[in-house]
């Protein structure tokens, strides 16, 4: 699980990084012009809101999956002879 999870981890910083210097090409913000610097922010909020809207899909997921059966467990613990 662990493997699993570091390598998603892993994924997630490379299209980070992949994405951050397509929005850096797409605005152009250098060291000598922040003329662009304004608009890439808010570009960058709205794209941190995003997980939000996936908040009320996994709501639905959650309680649209079927129901486990519960399983009759003894009151006593049952020994061996």
């Amino acid at each position: 699980m662990f493997a699993i999870m570091a390598s998603l981890m892993n994924l997630a910083l490379s299209a980070s990084q992949l994405f951050t210097r397509y929005l850096n090409d797409l605005f152009a913000v250098t060291q000598q012009d922040y003329s662009n610097l304004g608009r890439l922010m808010i570009v960058v909020g709205l794209v941190n809101l995003l997980p939000l809207l996936a908040l009320p899909l996994l709501w639905k997921a959650e309680h649209s999956a079927p129901a486990e059966p519960q399983r009759d467990i003894p009151s006593e613990p049952v020994h061996a002879p």
